[in-house]
Order: structure tokens, then C-alpha cells, then sequence
């Protein structure tokens, strides 16, 4: 009997079709040490777990959608950090930069009277800038990211407080289309249910159909090898 070919002998990346050989796949991989996202589903369990013991009110629909809300700007920046790892690459001030760019929307908006778009496009302009301006000093002068960004991380905090002045912080109108966004305007609960339903099953069928395709090449790839 042929063995299998030299890429198809790690267990790590042979594929199984159907749902039973998806479970037995990843219960393989868990056992040979790549736990992936399973540390984080145990530890997200235990937190809720130890919470909600604290307090009956921790799992609540409106604590959930609080903690929600909350978490909706942390994951927003994380998102954009992402893109900086993956080059291999690190952003210190990207706290300093959302600050700074919050304050030069809030001070347009609410002291200066600009329209909201105006004060948005202004904001994200800001931003903007000053990724341009790091791109240039990290490509011409050569000076590294960690570097660049701790500068900017006291830098921008710094300028962040000049724009605010000596108020130190700017309170948005409760009756602004942005309180409005972000606290107030939620789809109708047939509408997130559904929302949730299809973007579970796209999920679901996206990832079946790779694991799917994946075992049929494994496949056809262990027949020319037995008929070689």
C-alpha cells in the first residue's frame, strides 16, 4: 500500500468531508496542541460564568447590548491594528490618533457649529494626515514603527488636549444625529434575528464548502498516488 505523499502526511492539514469528519478533524488538532480559538471560547465561558454569579444582571439583554456598544469602538481600532501586525509592524498612538480625531470632531461640531458631515470628513481627515505623514518618515528616513508611533502616542495626546482647551472634554447634544446612531437606533428584533440567522448560516455554508473542496482534492490526491 502507497503511503500518503509527504504534504498530505501532516495531520494538521488533512480535511475529512462531511460534518463528522469536520469534528473529528478539529478534535485531531486539538489533541496535537493547536487549540485555536478554544482558549478563548473557555476563557469568554469562565468570565460569564463568575459575572453572572456576581451579578443577576449580567447576562440581561440591556447589559449585553451596553457591554456592546462599549466594545464597539475598542473593536473598530482593533480591526485597523490588525492590518499593522500583519505587516509586521506596530502602532503605539492609535489611541491618540482616535482622540485627537474625536476632539477635532467634537470641537467642529459642537463649538464651531460645522455641519455633521463636515466635522466628520474633518475628523477623518486628521486621521488620515497622520498616517500619511508616519508612512513618509518610515519609508524616507527609515525610522521604525515603534519609534515613530511612541513619538506620536505623547505627541498627539498633547495636541489632543491644545484642541480641546481648557475645558478638556466636549459633551455632544443628546438630540445630535450621533447620540442618535449610537445609542438609540436599533433594528426591530424580527429584523436582528434574522440578521444573525443569515450571516450564521453564510458562515456555516462558506466554511462546509471549503472543508467540502478541501477533502475532494485530498482525495483525488491520495488516488494518484496509489495509481502512481
Amino acid at each position: 500500500m502507497t503511503s500518503l505523499p509527504t504534504d498530505l502526511q501532516d495531520e494538521r492539514i488533512q480535511s475529512r468531508t462531511g460534518i463528522k469528519g469536520a469534528i473529528s478533524t478539529t478534535v485531531e488538532r486539538i489533541r496535537g496542541g493547536d487549540l485555536g480559538l478554544l482558549p478563548v471560547i473557555a476563557g469568554l465561558a469562565i468570565i460569564w460564568t463568575i459575572f453572572q454569579a456576581l451579578n443577576p444582571f449580567f447576562l440581561s439583554s440591556a447589559n449585553l447590548v451596553n457591554l456592546l456598544m462599549e466594545s464597539a469602538p475598542v473593536g473598530i481600532l482593533a480591526l485597523g491594528i490588525v492590518f499593522v501586525l500583519l505587516v509586521g509592524e506596530i502602532d503605539l498612538s492609535v489611541g491618540s490618533v482616535s482622540g485627537l480625531s474625536s476632539a477635532i470632531m467634537a470641537i467642529n461640531f459642537v463649538d464651531n457649529r460645522w455641519p455633521l458631515a463636515l466635522a466628520l470628513l474633518a475628523a477623518v481627515g486628521g486621521g488620515v494626515l497622520i498616517g500619511y505623514l508616519y508612512g513618509q518618515i518610515y519609508n524616507r528616513l527609515g525610522i521604525p514603527s515603534f519609534v515613530i508611533t511612541l513619538a506620536g502616542l505623547l505627541g498627539l495626546l498633547g495636541l489632543q488636549l491644545f484642541v480641546l482647551g481648557p475645558k478638556g472634554t466636549i459633551n455632544l447634544p443628546f438630540d445630535s444625529p450621533l447620540v442618535w446612531l449610537g445609542q438609540l437606533a436599533f433594528v426591530p428584533e424580527p429584523v436582528s434575528y434574522a440578521l444573525v440567522a443569515i450571516v450564521a448560516g453564510v458562515y456555516f455554508a462558506t466554511r462546509y464548502l471549503s472543508a467540502r473542496t478541501a477533502g475532494l482534492l485530498a482525495s483525488a490526491q491520495r488516488a494518484s498516488s496509489r495509481s502512481s
